[in-house]
């Protein structure tokens, strides 16, 4: 049996060659089995999807930095909002 977390990355990726397979055939009529190896370059084929990849994963880092930077920003805000409040109370009292 395996672990749930290891059957669910599998159970995930299962999924996704499904829709990708789903897209081959919709897109050139049939699956990569009966594809012509004349028609297709498959070595190209990788690198292209690899550029895409490689692509993707800069995006989504500058997406997670750029949430990073945010987030950092707004816990100072919240500091210095918590710190002009902390000395506003000591006055009340």
């Amino acid at each position: 049996m395996r672990p749930k977390t290891s059957q669910a990355v599998i159970d995930g990726f299962a999924a996704i060659i499904d829709a990708q397979d789903q897209k081959g055939i919709q897109k050139y009529g049939r699956n990569i089995d009966d594809a012509i190896d004349e028609d297709y370059d498959w070595k190209l084929m990788a690198l292209e999807e690899s550029a895409d990849q490689l692509k993707y994963l800069v995006r989504e880092v500058k997406m997670l930095k750029n949430k990073l930077r945010e987030e950092k920003q707004r816990r100072m805000d919240l500091e210095k909002w918590h710190q002009r409040n902390m000395n506003f109370e000591v006055l009340e009292s």
